[in-house]
């Protein structure tokens, strides 16, 4: 999946859900053509969790961000097969709240915290679902995934960078020190990765690997 492809649009009935292996998807709210980030997700979880409440539809666009692979089901498809299989369906539920706790997250974020710790725990959000320190992305996009001017995303990056946090170049930046900028976010970020772990199940082979100094996984949901 290339960036900006759809997988679901605001107001319109979900036909599929997307389950990514690479790469991160993007759930974003729009008010008067101003857009905002509400969540992200990859390898952890899936587009559509309105879908999990038995809900055909959800005010918000979601699109794929960071280019990647995914899984694509029909809804009509998953409704029945989860329909027989209760353990479906608590799955889908579960990881639905989790990605909720995850839009409460930013939302105490981008109301209480400066724009270079949201910009920090962005590119960890990011870094958690991604193989590599590499995160494809430009200034634009960043300034639509926190809801602030290209000018202000341009010198948060700058400054996280020249203190050795990161390395910014055209249309990437790659994560250099992430204990530094799990610092700077603070508490901004780690409590929806908490509350992942702690409701979802994860099989033996997939369980994250934690980092002794961070209370976030490594490359596993945040």
């Amino acid at each position: 999946m290339n960036r900006g492809d759809w997988m679901a649009r605001s107001n319109q009935p979900i036909e599929h859900l997307y389950f990514p292996t690479e790469g991160v998807g993007s759930v974003v709210a729009g008010i008067d053509g101003r857009q905002l980030e509400i969540g992200v997700f990859g390898r952890e979880g899936m587009s559509g969790t309105a879908f999990a409440y038995g809900v055909g539809q959800s005010p918000y666009d979601t699109y794929m961000q960071v280019p990647g692979v995914a899984w694509r089901v029909a809804a009509a498809a998953l409704r029945d097969a989860a329909a027989g299989a209760p353990d479906v369906q608590r799955i889908l539920v579960r990881y639905a709240y989790a990605f909720s706790v995850q839009t409460a997250e930013t939302a105490f974020a981008n109301a209480l915290f400066s724009l270079e710790q949201r910009l920090a725990r962005w590119l960890l959000m990011c870094h958690d679902r991604l193989d590599g320190d590499e995160i494809a992305i430009t200034h634009e996009l960043l300034s639509v995934m926190l809801g602030v001017r290209r000018p202000a995303v341009t010198l948060a990056v700058q400054t996280i960078e020249g203190a050795g946090m990161v390395r910014a170049t055209r249309a990437k930046i790659e994560i250099r020190d992430r204990e530094k900028l799990i610092a700077v976010a603070g508490g901004a970020y780690g409590t929806s990765g908490s509350e992942y772990r702690r409701v979802v199940p994860v099989s033996a082979a997939a369980a994250p690997t934690l980092q002794a100094s961070s209370p976030e996984p490594t490359h596993v949901a945040s």
